[in-house]
């Protein structure tokens, strides 16, 4: 069974980029308390980002989440979450996410750095570190976790402004429904059933044809052979 053990944040909103902050997650509950401002919301914000890759809801894809450079006189400011659990095949994973946000004149720039996957099984004791980019960790992440990417973004890590999804418009809602239930998997499952089906039947056509004719040179043999044994009788009584 999956689970998240910690997560360690740098540089995110208001937890500053000079020291790490780590939340151990206990099991089989953990509860984040605090007064307003203290960090709540990130912390839930940092898992989501770090098991999805998706930014917070109204942050200029992420210009607003990494801590603002100008709080510190600087010109950029790097960010860091780093998320450690077991996932669903026994093995122990750390995945990291790094960031940057720099600040030109008037102008501020939000960059994603190389991601960084550590992979290690405590059967065969063997360590993997994958480094790349973080479309590796969007779909490595949740797969090791053994939840689609949608039922983190939707679900489990729901970013409260949009925890009313499930009043949303019909349209709305049956797009998010789709994603939860995977159903594009689905209608790729049946359509490639259905080309399955359509080749068998093509292929079952061309084969009775082939076999029907073998029945025919098979008769015609037979046919043969008794004309063959019945002359042979002929010649010996002559």
């Amino acid at each position: 069974m999956p689970k998240i053990h910690s997560i360690a944040i740098r540089g995110i909103r208001c937890f500053g980029p000079s020291q790490c902050f780590e939340v151990n997650l206990d099991q089989p509950l953990t509860l984040i308390v605090g007064t307003n401002g203290s960090g709540k919301t990130t912390i839930i914000e940092a898992l989501r980002y770090a098991t999805t890759g998706l930014c917070p809801p109204g942050t200029s894809r992420g210009k607003t989440f990494v801590m603002d450079p100008n709080l510190y006189g600087e010109n950029e400011v790097k960010a860091q979450i780093k998320l450690e659990f077991t996932g669903i095949d026994g093995q122990e994973v750390v995945a990291t996410r790094s960031m940057s946000m720099k600040q030109k004149k008037t102008v501020s720039t939000f960059q994603t750095l190389e991601s960084l996957l550590e992979i290690n099984d405590p059967a065969s004791r063997f360590r993997t570190s994958l480094t790349g980019r973080c479309a590796d960790l969007d779909s490595a992440v949740p797969a090791h976790l053994g939840v689609p990417p949608a039922i983190l973004d939707f679900v489990i890590f729901c970013h409260q402004d949009d925890s009313l999804w499930p009043l949303s418009e019909p349209t709305v809602l049956k797009k998010k429904f789709d994603e939860i239930f995977e159903s594009g998997k689905l209608s790729n499952i049946i359509t490639d059933v259905k080309k399955d089906r359509k080749a068998l039947a093509t292929s079952y056509k061309e084969g009775k044809v082939v076999f029907d004719h073998l029945m025919k040179e098979r008769e015609r043999a037979e046919k043969l052979r008794r004309r063959i044994e019945q002359n042979k009788i002929k010649v010996e009584e002559l």
